[in-house]
């Protein structure tokens, strides 16, 4: 909502005043910090420029963090010239520490994860390994977008992950039981469904997580912040 005065700055301060003549009539102002008296155009400018600023670093963090994390991945397995193992995308959930990648081989016989596969886990197509702090999660592309859900949701059998391909949507009966935490498990929905758009390295189809929308995570926040359970 824009000031009502200036139609310039977002309106942050909201008043309302009673004409007590008038039984039942209110009047609502809805004004900017400056027009409501609170700061001067240069401290709102300062304060812009700063959140801009800070913002602007932590792109920056985030995006040498994921170099490294990437070079660590990648540098002890592959020489530079090689390009049997393929990255066609990604997705990272900060609040998390949790970095999805999708793998596919440059050629038909070479399996994308096996560089990275422990004892016991030979024919997954999701594995999972700490880097750097991060939870990364290597899992294998697929051009049919069904069997790309079906890896994303590998380690989650009861997560009951379904996709609609017509409408590009994808649903998950279980969306707040993949993890303890209820909200790092929508979340992972969240970024599964923006992994799907990878199917197709062409067209890109857009894939939306369509949540039921559970009252939890209305009321599922206590004083603190964090999922009451």
């Amino acid at each position: 909502m824009l000031c009502q005065a200036c139609h310039k700055r977002n309106a942050r301060v909201h008043e309302t005043s009673f004409d007590t003549r008038t039984p039942g009539s209110r009047v609502e102002r809805h004004l900017c910090e400056v027009c409501a008296g609170l700061k001067t155009e240069r401290e709102v400018e300062e304060e812009r420029a700063a959140f801009q600023l800070a913002a602007e670093k932590r792109r920056e963090a985030q995006a040498d963090l994921l170099q490294q994390i990437h070079s660590a991945l990648f540098s002890a397995h592959f020489d530079s010239n090689q390009k049997q193992v393929l990255c066609c995308g990604t997705a990272t959930c900060d609040s998390w520490n949790m970095h999805l990648i999708l793998l596919r081989s440059g050629l038909p016989d070479v399996d994308p994860l096996q560089p990275w596969r422990q004892p016991g886990e030979g024919g997954k197509k999701h594995i999972a390994r700490q880097v750097l702090g991060y939870d990364v999660r290597l899992i294998c592309w697929s051009a049919d977008p069904t069997q790309l859900m079906m890896n994303i949701f590998e380690p989650f059998p009861a997560a009951g992950a379904r996709v609609d391909v017509a409408q590009g949507l994808l649903f998950v009966d279980r969306e707040r039981d993949l993890f303890p935490d209820p909200f790092q498990s929508h979340s992972f929905c969240q970024f599964a469904a923006s992994l799907l758009m990878n199917c197709d390295v062409v067209a890109r189809k857009e894939f939306i997580f369509h949540s039921r929308k559970p009252q939890w995570m209305l009321d599922a926040l206590n004083g603190n912040g964090r999922p009451s359970l």
